[in-house]
């Protein structure tokens, strides 16, 4: 259960990148596993909130937990449809306009 998850209730936050339509967050909380939240608030999808400007250095894939979208665009999808679970690239992590992802690092 995720509202369990120590880094995501207690966690320090770390804000990685952000401009108009794109943010992206670090919840870390000691020796528990990090995640990475990037929320889209965009009409747009973005193709790599990576080019933020981020200099912040994590591993090059990542778990995701949570997506508010069905959809995968890296060609990656659970045969329910879904995103979760699936292995991404963070260093060229697509999000659609309007999806948010949480990412076990």
């Amino acid at each position: 259960m995720l509202h369990k998850e120590p880094s995501l209730v207690a966690g320090k936050y770390e804000k990685i990148a952000a401009d108009a339509n794109v943010f992206a967050y670090l919840r870390d909380f000691g020796e528990w596993p990090r995640y990475l939240v990037v929320v889209n608030v965009g009409a747009d999808a973005t193709h790599n909130f990576y080019d933020l400007g981020s200099s912040f250095k994590f591993p090059m894939e990542g778990k995701i937990v949570l997506s508010t979208s069905g959809e995968a665009r890296s060609g990656k999808m659970k045969k329910d449809g879904k995103r979760k679970g699936t292995k991404e690239s963070l260093t060229n992590l697509n999000t659609k306009a309007g999806e948010a992802l949480l990412i076990k690092l």
